[in-house]
């Protein structure tokens, strides 16, 4: 049995003001989200990782990265091994990144200004000239 549009209305508005009362009560705000957005879909790679002398890539410990700098960490992986001859022990670090051109695309999302979707436009004009306009795609080569 289809749900009346009236009452789903209804109930979507009422589960939106629940979760605008929540957020509210937490102090999660409109500039509180924008500034992780921000965080997340701006970090710089050269924030998580130094190069050694010898051009190699290393990932910082963890507590060497700047404050506020973590929240583009996803997951942390660090893989201990130990040596039995020799006794070193060699810790491995890796850090996975949310993705950050959907980070992007979601702040775009937000701020209205996505870019538009692929379109065609054809006309014709006086004099039997066609004209043909595609918007979002890359212009055809004409040989």
């Amino acid at each position: 049995m289809p749900i009346d549009p009236e009452r789903r209305k209804a109930a979507e508005d009422a589960c939106t003001n629940l979760w605008q009362e929540a957020f509210k009560k937490l102090g999660i705000t409109a500039e509180k989200r924008a500034k992780e957005l921000k965080d997340m879909g701006f970090s710089d790679v050269r924030d998580y990782f130094k190069v050694t002398d010898e051009g190699d890539l290393r990932a910082l410990p963890f507590e060497k990265i700047k404050n506020g700098k973590t929240k583009a960490i996803k997951r942390i992986r660090q893989t201990v091994t130990q040596s039995e001859t020799e006794g070193v022990i060699k810790v491995h670090t890796e850090y996975e990144f949310y993705d950050k051109l959907a980070v992007l695309k979601e702040i775009s999302d937000l701020c209205g200004d996505r870019p538009a979707e692929k379109q065609r436009h054809e006309f014709d004009l006086p004099d039997n000239v066609s004209v043909s306009i595609n918007i979002g795609e890359k212009p055809e080569k004409s040989e």
